[in-house]
């Protein structure tokens, strides 16, 4: 019997003459063991096994009235490693003229390495002749077996398990299985209670399993350490990674999967077979996240021409399930799966409370339709999902429940030869939020190329916050907003020229708020005001800032190198952007499709802000969503200095040290008029991970590769007009020198004010 991972079904592997002889063989030498003395049985076992290359051991000989018994049978053939049988008792009756008329094994283990092809290869290597017909049991000769264990590997990654095996052979065979279990990679089959009929030649005419669970798991992947600050990195490998950054099937190989099932299935299956799956589950864990739908009804049948599966939910009052179906063609022709039917109930579909965070599952339901062609040219597709009321609660989306979520999915297109997808049209639909996306994505053996475009179409800025679940927008969710939202763009690269990447964007924002919470108002911010901030142990806490406070510096008190520095480090085109830098967002990308890993971001001066005035620190989409909205609102509320002020008073800089007025007094004793260029480069160096870098200062001494990148950033600031020549010849001089305790640093003279250029193009760099 051959268990195929990738399938859903259990069919017997076909027994050639030499395989059928093999069998007969170890009968034969059974049949001896029972009509001589136990010496003499002993040696015709083995003489009888070496005539046919095989090597048969046996414990005990026990004759009995017209039977034989042997314990602790173990046959194993000649030059053929990787199959071996450990029997614990087999039992053969006689008949009136001492031929076998039964023979029973009860207890047992069967041990088989290697694939289906190349078990045959080696039982065909054993002998080429064909046994003698002495050897050969007799056709009336019944076989029964129980309780026998498989373990079979079948290739690196790929293992079948079978507990409880049983068989019966009369004129057809009859097996049974109380347990299976196979494995290849990430995919998994678990059968229960598998009953088999098989015709004479090992044709399979019923299959019914009592359950049939087919999983699919992704392990979790482990965040890679942080590096130490203090100790200088290895210089970054060149040029792109080999491989692909993304895999698109190939369609001949789609079609010549769901073909192989038509090869491997119809030789096996009788005209008008049947397979019945009671009870099957679909189970998937993808990084912790587990999922288990079912059960549902599988059914697969051959007709003439071709082989139907269908699988189906449970059927419920004034539900029509959710059913899926295949067809492949037994010889020539496409294969099609169709999928139609709902909305079912997420309850009657399986789905338990909790279930990758899904709840209140009585209000949720999905809908499904669609069609897919595999052709030897070419899979095309035309499929969509509908999820109406949906509650979840995930730690990645929201800190909240989502409830009452619409989402709509749909996709059409086609998969081609070498390894294309072509996008015709695709739409992700929220509320009244619609993303529609055309495009196609190749790849290769060692690129990836994309040319895709995407729009959202203009909607009511109002509708849109409307459309999504409150918890997604907890800060902004009781604002009001006029205007309407339009966004379009056009992405293209090629993973051999990352640097050619093209982004292109036009964003038709005419969203106003014209009433917002009290939180986020103006004029909080204008007077002292009271902050979140966090703790190196990660919890929260608050400070009070502002006008009027010891821990405010008006802008005009702050040294203008500091606005040099961040410039320079954060954000180049801060004074000509609305919020959003889309070069820095292009190289951002380009970066991380490079390194395949997410190493460079490309927020703004506003959105550090937006996040560190409104938001926590959770890693949420629900965060990053109202980032967005409030850096928006930032930019159309307060003036470039205001949100400069604002932002150099609340960043962070170390543990527990929030705004330049308490990072200056901490790292260099001094007021922030006082700092000099090498200083404000510092500490702008920190705003990646100030507490991580703190290192630095709790070590007493800046590393040597940190000064280097302080200086290396000066000249970028000389290059781009921020700071003159004089300015980066003095800097050049400066050395970096922590305070830590005792009589404070000798005051300098406030730093002389000077316009800092803002209407030249930058060549944004971020740090390395």
């Amino acid at each position: 019997m051959v268990i195929t991972p990738g399938t859903v079904n259990i069919v017997p592997m076909r027994i050639s003459p030499r395989q059928r002889w093999t069998a007969g063989a170890v009968l034969g030498a059974c049949v001896l063991a029972g009509i001589a003395v136990v010496p003499v049985v002993r040696a015709r076992v083995h003489k009888e096994a070496a005539a046919r290359h095989l090597v048969v051991d046996v414990d005990t000989v026990v004759p009995g009235f017209f039977s034989i018994g042997l314990r602790g049978v173990r046959v194993s053939p000649e030059g053929a490693p990787g199959i071996s049988m450990s029997l614990d008792r087999v039992s053969v009756d006689l008949g009136a003229t001492l031929r076998p008329s039964r023979v029973s094994v009860a207890g047992g283990l069967v041990q088989l390495n290697g694939s289906e092809n190349e078990i045959r290869e080696r039982l065909s290597r054993v002998r080429n002749d064909e046994p003698s017909q002495t050897a050969e049991p007799r056709a009336h000769t019944e076989l029964h077996a129980e309780g026998v264990k498989l373990d079979w590997e079948r290739a690196p990654g790929e293992r079948v398990h079978v507990e409880g095996l049983s068989f019966d052979r009369t004129t057809e065979w009859s097996v049974r299985a109380a347990d299976v279990h196979a494995a290849r990679g990430a995919l998994e089959l678990v059968a229960k209670g598998a009953t088999v009929t098989v015709l004479d030649g090992m044709v399979l005419r019923g299959l019914e399993l009592d359950e049939l669970t087919v999983g699919y798991a992704v392990p979790a992947t482990k965040d890679a350490p942080l590096p130490d600050p203090t100790v200088e990195p290895a210089a970054p490998e060149r040029g792109v990674p080999a491989g692909d950054l993304f895999t698109i099937p190939d369609p001949k190989t789609i079609f010549g999967d769901a073909k192989m099932l038509s090869v491997i299935l119809a030789p096996r299956l009788a005209d008008a077979a049947e397979v019945h799956v009671k009870s099957m589950f679909l189970s998937a864990n993808l990084r912790g996240d587990a999922v288990r739908i079912g059960p549902g009804h599988l059914d697969l049948s051959r007709a003439l021409d071709k082989i139907h599966v269908a699988f189906s939910t449970e059927k419920g009052e004034g539900v029509t399930p959710l059913s899926l179906t295949a067809d492949f063609p037994a010889a020539v022709g496409d294969t099609t799966i169709v999928l139609d039917g709902g909305p079912v109930p997420l309850a009657l579909l399986g789905v338990k409370e909790g279930m990758a965070g899904l709840t209140d599952l009585s209000k949720g339901s999905v809908r499904g339709r669609g069609r897919i062609t595999a052709s030897a040219d070419a899979t095309t597709f035309d499929v969509a999902l509908d999820l109406r009321g949906i509650s979840i609660k995930q730690p990645r989306l929201a800190a909240d429940t989502l409830r009452g979520l619409d989402l709509a999915v749909s996709a059409r297109g086609a998969l081609s030869s070498p390894r294309k997808l072509r996008i015709d049209d695709a739409e992700l639909r929220v509320g009244e939020m619609k993303l529609g996306v055309r495009g196609s994505l190749a790849s290769t053996n060692d690129h990836s190329e994309a040319a895709i475009t995407f729009e959202v179409r203009r909607s009511s800025c109002q509708s849109l916050l409307e459309s999504v679940p409150a918890a997604l927008f907890p800060i902004v969710r009781n604002a009001k907003m006029s205007g309407v939202f339009a966004a379009s763009g056009r992405l293209s690269f090629d993973t051999r020229s990352l640097d050619d990447l093209a982004l292109e964007t036009s964003i038709d924002d005419g969203c106003k708020m014209t009433a917002v919470p009290e939180d986020l108002a103006r004029e909080k911010f204008m007077r002292s005001f009271t902050h979140r901030i966090f703790h190196p142990d990660g919890s929260a806490g608050e400070e009070t800032t502002g006008r009027g406070t010891d821990a405010w510096t008006d802008i005009g008190a702050i040294g203008p190198f500091m606005q040099v520095a961040v410039l320079t480090t954060e954000d180049g085109a801060f004074f000509r952007h609305k919020g959003f830098n889309h070069a820095a967002i292009r190289s951002s990308l380009a970066a991380n499709l490079k390194s395949r890993k997410f190493v460079r971001g490309a927020s703004t001066i506003s959105m550090q802000l937006a996040k560190n005035l409104f938001l926590g620190r959770e890693k949420t989409l629900s965060r990053k969503l109202e980032e967005i909205v409030l850096t928006d609102y930032l930019e159309q509320v307060w003036t470039k200095d205001e949100i400069l002020e604002l932002y150099f008073n609340i960043v962070e800089f170390g543990p527990d040290i929030y705004g330049i007025t308490a990072a200056a007094d901490h790292y260099f004793g001094r007021k922030p008029d006082e700092l000099n260029l090498a200083e404000c480069l510092f500490l702008a160096t920190l705003l990646p991970s100030p507490v991580r870098y703190h290192r630095m200062w709790e070590k007493g001494e800046l590393p040597e590769h940190w000064l280097k990148n302080v200086r290396h950033l000066m000249a970028i600031a000389e290059k781009n007009g921020k700071i003159t020549p004089s300015d980066l010849q003095e800097g050049l001089k400066q050395s970096i020198t922590f305070y830590k305790t005792g009589a404070r640093p000798t005051p300098r003279a406030p730093v002389v004010d000077r316009r800092i250029p803002q209407d030249e193009m930058d060549a944004w760099q971020p740090l390395p």
